[in-house]
This record gives C-alpha cells, sequence and structure tokens, in this order.
C-alpha cells in the first residue's frame, strides 16, 4: 500500500504541485500505513475489523442525521413542480383559484397539536398530538401514523424522553429530526403545528361534525355537560372534549382512538357537497391557528390533495408498541421496532437498513387465491358485535376457527348495534392479514384504523350483511 503511495507521488512531481495538495498526499500516505498497520493486528479477523467499520460509520450517519436540517426555509414540495399561480395580488382571488394546483409525488408532513396558545413563541412547547401525514398521489391516499405522546425517545440534553418534549426543547426542527429518526429516517418534507383553537372553530365552521360516540365522556368543567353515548353531531368545544378525554387506565391509547374517529368524521363532513364551494374561506380562516414552513401554494396543494380523497382511502395507523406496568412511568409506551420496520415499509416506502421487508399489499384491491398463511391464521382476531343478533359474533367465530384461524376470541360488543356492513379493522397495519380474512368471509369492508380491540391485529364488527349470508347458521349457534 505505501508502495502505490509512492508511485502516485513520483507521476504527480512533474506536475506544479501546491503546498495544500502535498500536505493531502502526505495525509493519504499517513493513512495507508495506519491501514496496513490494521491488517496486520487483524490478520486472521478481517470481519471484526469490518464490523469496527461498519457501526462506526452507523453512529456518524445517526449523528450527522440528528444535527441536520431536514427541510431549509426555502423547502417546497416538488422543486420541479411548476404551479399554476399566475401570481395574483389579491389574496381572495387566490383561495378562490387554490383548486388549480396539484400534487405530483408522495409527501410527508409532520403535525404537532397543541392547547391554546398566545403567541408564535408559545409555540414551542410540549406537543400533546403527535402525528406524521402522507399524502400520496400515486394511490390517491392519505396516510395518518399516530404517534403516543409518551412515546419513549431518545432526546439530545436530554436523554431517555417522551417524545412530546422534543418540540420544546428544540422547536419544530428538533421534533422532525427526533421523528424522523425513531421511523428509519423517513424524510420529512414539512411541518405544521396546530392549535386547539383551530379545531374548534374548523369544526364550527363546518356546522358540526357526527361522530359515534362509544362511551361517555365526562366534562371536565361545569359549564359543559358530559357527552352521552351514540351518535352525536359536535360542536367546537365538544369536538375538543371528545379528542382530549383521556381514560387513565389505558393511557393516551384510547384519546389515539377517539382522534381518529373525529378526523374520520371530519374528512367525511369535508367531502361533502355543501361544504366543498367554502374550501377557500375555511383554509384562509385556518391560517391564524397554525405555524408552518408550508407557503400558501403549498398549503393550496395540500387542501386540493386533500379534499379528492375519498375517504375510504384514509389509511390511519397507531405506532407499534405497548406500555409496561413496571415502567417508572406506566404511561411511558415503548416502542417496537420489528413492527415499525414493517409499518414503514409497507405505508411509508421507507425500509430499515439491513432488515429485508415481507411484501405486504398497500391497496385494498385484489387478494391472493392460495389459501392464508400460516402467519395469517395466526393473527389474533377480536370478533365484536354489531348487529341486533347477540349470538351472531359467535356465529363467524366458529366460521373462522373452521378456516383454519385458531387465535379468534370474543372482544366485547360494540355499542353501535345498527351497522348495516361488517368491518374488518386493521389495527395494527397488517393489511395483507385484513385481505385474507375478507376473502375467507367473502364480505366486509375493511378499515385500516387503529379503533379496534387493542389487543388484536385485526378486530372483525360483525354487521347485519353476515346474519344475511349465513342466518341459518346464526340461529343453530
Amino acid at each position: 500500500m505505501v508502495k502505490q503511495a509512492n508511485r502516485l507521488e513520483k507521476r504527480l512531481e512533474p506536475q506544479p504541485v501546491m503546498a495544500e495538495e502535498k500536505r493531502q498526499l502526505r495525509a493519504k500516505k499517513r493513512n495507508l500505513f495506519r491501514l496496513r498497520n490494521l491488517s496486520i493486528i487483524f490478520p486472521q479477523n478481517r470481519w471484526l475489523f469490518r464490523g469496527f467499520g461498519i457501526t462506526l460509520f452507523v453512529m456518524l450517519g445517526a449523528s450527522v442525521a440528528l444535527l441536520t436540517p431536514i427541510w431549509s426555509s426555502r423547502n417546497r414540495l416538488n422543486q420541479t413542480q411548476q404551479f399554476l399561480w399566475e401570481g395574483t395580488k389579491s389574496q381572495n382571488n387566490f383561495w378562490s383559484n387554490s383548486f388549480q394546483y396539484e400534487l405530483s409525488r408522495p409527501i410527508n408532513i409532520l403535525v404537532l397539536g397543541f392547547g391554546s396558545v398566545s403567541g408564535a413563541t408559545d409555540f414551542n412547547q410540549p406537543s400533546n398530538t403527535v402525528l406524521l401525514l402522507r399524502l400520496d398521489p400515486t394511490d390517491n391516499s392519505i396516510k395518518a401514523l399516530f404517534i403516543p405522546q409518551d412515546s419513549q425517545v431518545v432526546i439530545p440534553g436530554v436523554g431517555l424522553a417522551k417524545v412530546s418534549l422534543a418540540n420544546a426543547r428544540g422547536g419544530s426542527a428538533l421534533a422532525a429530526r427526533i421523528v424522523s429518526r425513531m421511523l428509519n429516517n423517513v424524510p420529512i418534507n414539512g411541518y405544521v403545528r396546530i392549535t386547539a383553537d383551530g379545531l374548534r372553530e374548523l369544526v364550527d365552521l363546518l356546522g358540526g361534525v357526527e361522530v359515534f360516540v362509544p362511551q361517555q365522556i365526562a366534562s371536565d368543567t361545569v359549564q359543559h355537560p358530559d357527552i352521552e353515548p351514540g351518535w352525536q353531531t359536535l360542536n367546537g368545544e365538544e369536538a375538543e372534549q371528545f379528542a382530549r378525554f383521556s381514560d387513565s387506565r389505558i393511557g393516551d391509547i384510547a384519546r389515539i382512538q377517539r382522534q381518529q374517529a373525529l378526523l374520520q368524521a371530519l374528512c367525511d363532513r369535508l367531502s361533502s357537497p355543501t361544504v366543498l364551494p367554502h374550501l377557500p374561506e375555511l383554509s384562509q380562516v385556518m391560517l391564524k391557528y397554525i405555524d408552518t414552513n408550508l407557503n400558501r401554494e403549498e398549503i393550496a396543494t395540500l387542501v386540493n390533495f386533500g379534499v379528492g380523497v375519498d375517504p375510504q382511502n384514509l389509511q390511519m395507523l397507531l405506532l407499534p408498541g405497548s406500555t409496561s406496568r413496571f415502567s417508572r412511568d406506566p404511561s411511558s409506551y415503548w416502542l417496537d421496532a420489528g413492527a415499525i420496520n414493517q409499518m414503514m415499509a409497507d405505508y411509508f416506502a421507507v425500509k430499515a437498513i439491513g432488515v429485508t421487508n415481507k411484501p405486504s399489499p398497500t391497496m385494498l384491491k385484489g387478494s391472493p387465491e392460495e389459501a392464508p398463511a400460516t402467519q395469517e391464521r395466526k393473527l389474533k382476531i377480536a370478533i365484536q358485535n354489531a348487529s341486533a343478533k347477540s349470538n351472531s359474533s359467535q356465529s363467524l367465530s366458529k366460521y373462522l376457527r373452521a378456516q383454519g384461524f385458531t387465535n379468534v376470541y370474543m372482544g366485547a360488543d360494540w355499542p353501535d348495534n345498527r351497522q348495516r356492513q361488517t368491518e374488518i379493522i386493521v389495527q395494527k397495519g397488517n393489511l395483507s392479514g385484513a385481505v385474507a380474512v375478507q376473502k375467507v368471509l367473502g364480505l366486509g369492508n375493511i378499515k385500516v384504523a387503529a379503533t379496534g380491540d387493542l389487543k388484536s391485529d385485526l378486530t372483525i364488527r360483525v354487521g347485519k350483511d353476515w346474519l344475511e349470508l349465513h342466518g341459518k347458521s346464526v340461529e343453530k349457534s
């Protein structure tokens, strides 16, 4: 190796060499000499040396990822995108013409939610909602990954702490770096920070949203009554109360389930023909409640894409993990790295380095022709009765066991017993398993959401269509 360096130096001698170039050449020679010495030290264990180099490289890469901004202050959704905006001077004209903007490629937006704030600096506080949105024009879908605020991550200068603290320690930039790092370095193209005031006004401007309330929501103030179970049309304050209520038994997860139900209701309401003409006005009003690094054209692009997405293509996920009663803080949420790898590959097109992910369908259409795979037969499937017949869930449970699904159990009845169509809820992101179950049942609307039984991989809410298709077997059971 040293001889190679000497020959290189001789070839360079006839040319005019600057002092800096000579210094660099001497440094190269020293490095080659050190490398030769290392090869002598580890003559019989080259894999150990390679492992050390790879480990050092990964550690360096992780440090750089943490210290390097994910976006710049001039970031755009698509650097090659040519907006059709003609530069109208009137803001009203701009929003009235906002429907001309189109999203040309998938983007990821970090959403942070807060209580009421009085100024821009008040946004630098712990976030009580952390959400990663993927808007994907390739399949016309929106994927929403809900990250529990108690998720345990490493924050520089703090150590192991809850992810909600990242925004308070370093603002949106640090929050985005931490979230990106915990999700296999997923690219984040922008951020939006929004207050509870914005949620309240949005719901009121929409004339309320219709949500199914599975259990009574106790009010935290004497001025507002409790929210009763059943289908309810919530105003702004009630929607905030519904989203913020926390069940101490299971920490933040039940709150996330209600947030997902509220998000679904908002999407349904925004897609109403009576609301669409007022979207430019709604967007303009909401701007006073948000802090973002997106410009007006980019926000208009996102709004235009969002209203064009079928509500069935809204896929809501819960970051894989669990709480532990042995933790010093029982509400702490500990991440499941293996499940996160699979979820990020399936829904965000991000694979962990060195991990081979099993291909999984990301579209609801189509299903494999062969019988359910072994791993799909072992999925934990909860059955919830959402029909008028008390024994319909037992009938479906027996049917699945007869088809080879061995881990089926009865969950609590779903309070809405007027459900017309059976739902197959993808609780933990296993879409291929849901497709297999749908094929076996011959019915069922697949819904990617974490609103089912918390212990299950899939939750099936039995509707009246099961009674119509298997009426006799239901009567016998």
